[in-house]
């Protein structure tokens, strides 16, 4: 009993399970008779004119920023910007210029009441004069007015395709490139925000416990804002009082855990919010690593120090080499992950067993026993050097056991017993995986290693997953190889229109329409004729590369030519499938059926044009049919906005 009230898992644990009786309570009783629907809110937005450090000598393209950022907010459809007239009136009456502060802005967002106040940089902006390609770069930030911090924001460069014969109209392409890169850090901003969490649960060591986890968007090394709603007498309602930040040390599917940096300790039931990062941060927290790094270097460096003065030799297995990507068997299955496993002859045959790490959103994960999803003994993976993993299976393993052999100090064969348990949890789509790999060796004993050690244990926390080797000496792990990954999951594209098998389609312009998939960000449309109902062959016409756009559930791509010469053969069958893959990973993903590297598919639907006229008779010269060169023009659909 007392080795559970001094366990801090079990502490944890119980923390957990008292949070779900009573939080949920709580919240009822804090509702009362408001019932469960709530009334939709629409977020406005006030956009400053954005400050211009390039060097550019243009007193407007601070507005042109502005109009910019406004328009692409607008058509993300989950902002409304305040005019321009009402943000300039606030400022002349409020005395702000800029660039302003940030008590500044959280006064004339009150003034203007919105509920954000959107500031920003133009940090590059240039013209190729000879060929008209521009290159601009922004940074935004987004202040919360209730809360009165930045809560998101965003950076963004791009460089505008070169314009053949162009004519030396900078406006025009200035313009552009304004837009392009400010619906891309609209888009970007959009897609990295958290949503607002509480406090779970506080522990008597003074861990904080929150419910947003891996599934939102929270990795480790997340600062969080606490805020606590506090009832104002004097003015009648509830404000927000900003009570500290913590950061988040351990993170799960949809939990966390996180301490106090700064601050007061939160409170069961506080407000927490993700904090933005502007650059400057992120790169003193970059120095702050590499500084932490290289001290865990020169100490690691003075342990081989003193293992080298007690004698020459290795003491550990080189690591393997590990690569992967997701794998598709047919069009339309769901994929899994395949790791490909290089290990030298020499190791492959000292090798006994492996053990396979995963993690999410950590590309620096530690190896340790609570990333275990797997355990293989035996000298080869059972698929050679691949191993697959399911990216959809939960299981766990208890009390798995093996036992192996190996030469003894004095050239007798002793036994390693090998103890395991790991849980395979299913992978979250939109999630970023990454893997590490060790192997299960034969101990190696440096030469100048002389008594023996009964018995050497690696990894045994105390109700946790774990993995322990009995051996009478040395080390019997290999190096863990390279963190390998991204390697982002998610699902098949699945089809909305046209139907299956859908008659009388038009032979000029269809559009196709198919439902996103959560992590996958870059669609292609490819469209086949009768004589290839499979889609193994080249297709007959193929959609540009498309990105979906923030909070879209749903794309639509139009196949569209000018008229029917150049369109589809009337009373026709054709085919059509979306391959989707998600950017930023190592390595594309790859269909087994097709033989193809880059895209996973859906499975292929098939639609009938219409019945077109009889075609006139022809005789002679003029019954030759004539070379068909189909042209199209695209356009692009948005779909359905979640709000």
């Amino acid at each position: 009993m007392h080795r559970v009230r001094r366990n801090s898992t079990v502490q944890k644990l119980i923390c957990i399970l008292l949070s779900a009786i009573l939080i949920p309570c709580g919240v009822s009783l804090a509702q009362g008779a408001r019932g469960a629907a709530a009334t939709p809110t629409i977020t406005s937005c006030a956009v400053l004119p954005l400050t211009n450090i390039t060097g550019l000598d243009d007193p407007m393209l601070p507005s042109m920023a502005a109009a910019a950022v406004s328009i692409a907010l607008q058509e993300s459809r989950e902002l409304i910007v305040t005019s321009t007239t009402d943000l300039e009136r606030e400022m002349r009456a409020l005395g702000i210029s800029l660039p302003a502060s940030q008590s500044d802005l959280v006064r004339l967002g009150s003034a203007l009441r919105v509920d954000k106040v959107l500031n920003g940089k133009i940090t590059e902006l240039s013209v190729n004069s000879q060929n008209g390609q521009a290159r601009c770069s922004l940074e935004i930030s987004v202040l919360d007015v209730d809360v009165q911090e930045i809560l998101d924001g965003a950076i963004a460069t791009v460089t505008t395709p070169a314009i053949p014969g162009w004519t030396g109209d900078v406006t025009k392409v200035v313009n552009d490139a304004l837009r392009s890169a400010s619906t891309n850090a609209v888009s970007q901003m959009l897609a990295k925000r958290v949503r607002r969490g509480h406090v779970d649960l506080i522990t008597d060591k003074g861990e904080v416990n929150i419910n947003l986890g891996i599934a939102d968007g929270v990795e480790v090394g997340t600062e969080l804002l606490v805020m606590r709603p506090t009832w104002s007498s004097d003015l009648e309602k509830t404000l927000m009082r900003r009570v500290g930040t913590i950061v988040v040390g351990e993170v799960y599917a949809h939990m966390g855990w996180a301490r106090v940096i700064d601050g007061s300790t939160p409170q069961t039931g506080d407000r927490v919010y993700k904090l933005h990062v502007p650059p400057v941060r992120q790169k003193e927290i970059a120095r702050s690593a590499s500084r932490k790094k290289s001290g865990q270097l020169l100490a690691a460096a003075g342990i081989l120090l003193g293992i080298y003065n007690t004698g020459t030799g290795s003491t550990s297995a080189t690591p393997s080499v590990l690569t992967g990507n997701l794998w598709q068997s047919k069009m339309g299955q769901a994929p899994t992950v395949v790791l490909t496993v290089k290990t030298s002859n020499t190791e492959g045959e000292r090798t006994r067993g492996w053990v396979i790490y995963r993690a999410a959103n950590n590309p620096f994960f530690p190896t340790q026993p609570m990333h275990i999803i797997d355990v293989i003994e035996g000298k080869k993976l059972p698929g050679g050097g691949y191993y697959s993993d399911d990216p959809t299976a939960m299981y766990s393993v208890d009390g798995g056991q093996f036992t192996y052999d190996y030469a003894g100090e004095e050239g007798e064969r002793e036994d390693a017993d090998v103890e395991y348990s790991y849980n395979h949890m299913p992978m979250t789509p939109g999630m970023r995986y990454y893997y590490v790999i060790r192997r299960i060796i034969e101990p190696l004993m440096p030469p100048g290693y002389n008594p023996p050690i009964a018995t050497a244990q690696v990894f045994e926390p105390v109700d946790e997953p774990e993995l322990t080797i009995d051996v009478e000496f040395g080390q019997p792990l290999s190096d863990p190889s390279n963190h390998f990954g991204p390697i982002t999951y998610y699902t098949v594209p699945q089809l909305v229109s046209p139907a299956n098998r859908a008659p009388n389609q038009l032979q000029t312009n269809i559009a196709f329409t198919w439902q996103v998939s959560e992590g996958a960000d870059l669609y292609r449309v490819e469209l086949f004729e009768q004589r290839d109902p499979s889609g193994l062959g080249n297709p007959y016409w193929v959609s540009p590369e498309l990105r979906v756009g923030a909070g879209q559930r749903e794309m639509s791509y139009s196949f569209s030519v000018p008229s029917a010469a150049d369109g589809l053969r009337p009373a026709s069958t054709y085919y059509w499938r979306v391959g989707a893959r998600a950017s930023g990973d190592v390595t594309k993903p790859v269909c087994h059926e097709l033989q193809r590297e880059g895209y996973l598919y859906s499975a292929m639907r098939e639609f009938q044009t219409v019945m077109g006229p009889p075609a006139p008779m022809q005789t002679g010269e003029d019954a030759k049919p004539a070379a068909r060169k189909p042209g199209f023009f695209g356009s692009v659909r948005r779909g359905s906005v979640e709000r």
